[in-house]
């Protein structure tokens, strides 16, 4: 009896024992297992993310590969290209011609104003050469008499041609008196009235100084005959002379009409302006 006890608690041990050793088993092996589905969860999840990540980068890149195409079939032509090239090169070579021509209007503009110079010093030489030389004032009555109109001394208007805008474009040039006028050189008028712009450069300035002559020597009728052809005589078309070089001589003086004949009449002037 006590023999089959012991035989039947002993193998009560060994199947504690074995259950144990069983149920130890076990349990590695499921915890095993829960770490490496826990694992597998994990490493798909990152999968999962790469792919997510490869998919927009996909995306993307078909998106870059359009805008590609888009660009290739909207670039101009090559030819196009190179003509818009030349004309670039064209137009920087006429800006450097442009900057060139430019230096040279300055320059030319420098010397012309140095001329000018030159010119109202010699002829401010010459005023007060004529100024010393100068007749005395005329009889203004007498000449009224003879001219039927009021006279005033040095007045330019007096003279066929001259109105009170060119009046005041000699006083500007520094033409002040009859006596001065009679002895300014033409060209220097012609200037003067080639400047003043395109409504003075009809008016002919060649009988000018021949008028102011007469007026300061106080010869009214020989004045008023030379007037009155001018003002009958057709007015010619404009003449341009060329400018006088640098220091050469003024042309000689008008002379005087002989007494008691009439003076040739010379090329008629404009209305005054």
């Amino acid at each position: 009896m006590f023999y089959t006890l012991g035989m039947w608690a002993l193998w009560l041990v060994g199947a504690a024992l074995i259950g144990a050793c069983l149920g130890w088993l076990v349990r590695s092996t499921s915890s095993a297992s829960r770490r490496e589905l826990k694992h597998a969860k994990n490493e798909a999840a990152q999968l999962r993310s790469r792919l997510d990540e490869m998919t927009g980068i996909v995306g993307d890149r078909d998106r870059l590969m359009n805008l590609l195409e888009d660009e290739r079939a909207s670039a101009p032509d090559p030819s196009i290209v190179q003509a818009g090239r030349a004309a670039l090169a064209e137009r920087a070579e006429l800006l450097d011609k442009i900057a060139q021509q430019n230096a040279w209007i300055g320059e030319l503009r420098v010397r012309l104003w140095n001329s000018e110079a030159r010119g109202r010093d010699l002829q401010a030489v010459v005023d007060a050469h004529v100024v010393e030389a100068a007749p005395p004032i005329p009889d203004l009555v007498e000449g009224e008499r003879f001219l039927g109109q009021p006279v005033r001394f040095n007045d330019f208007t007096t003279i066929q041609g001259i109105g009170p805008a060119i009046a005041q474009l000699l006083i500007g040039r520094g033409l002040t008196t009859w006596w001065s006028l009679a002895h300014a050189d033409i060209e220097l008028l012609r200037s003067m009235l080639a400047e003043a712009g395109p409504k003075y450069q009809v008016h002919d300035p060649t009988s000018w100084p021949q008028q102011a002559r007469l007026l300061a020597n106080g010869q009214w009728e020989k004045f008023r005959t030379l007037r009155d052809a001018l003002r009958i005589t057709p007015l010619p078309a404009p003449m341009s002379a060329p400018a006088a070089a640098p220091g050469s001589a003024a042309p000689p003086a008008t002379p005087h009409p002989a007494p008691n004949s009439a003076a040739p009449p010379p090329m008629r002037s404009a209305p005054g302006t």
